[in-house]
């Protein structure tokens, strides 16, 4: 129902965007709400959404104009980060440990 309401065309067409989508102004909110509607019908269960609450985040993300494509990379860049301070905090412990 979404992927009809949000591009127009019939169920039946999905995936497929409107070929008229590169001349919206609005085609890169568009894009990305295409890529929740996307999620939400993946074939693999194991890549939709596990739950409606998140979904709904997405959504209203995209609703007060956040792009989900930068909000995906900077977590991305943060459980990076994290993993890599995590990483450097052990490996200062073992340090401190060896030298003592």
């Amino acid at each position: 129902m979404l992927y009809e309401i949000s591009t127009g065309r019939d169920r039946h067409d999905f995936p497929e965007l409107p070929t008229m989508l590169r001349d919206d102004p609005q085609h890169r909110a568009l894009e990305e709400l295409n890529q929740v509607v996307l999620k939400s019908c993946d074939p693999d269960v194991r890549t939709r959404y596990s739950r409606a609450r998140a979904m709904r985040t997405d959504l209203e993300l995209l609703r007060a104009g956040k792009s989900l494509q930068q909000v995906r990379r900077r977590e991305r860049r943060w459980a990076s980060a994290r993993k890599v301070a995590a990483a450097a905090a052990f490996a200062g412990v073992l340090l401190a440990l060896l030298s003592s």
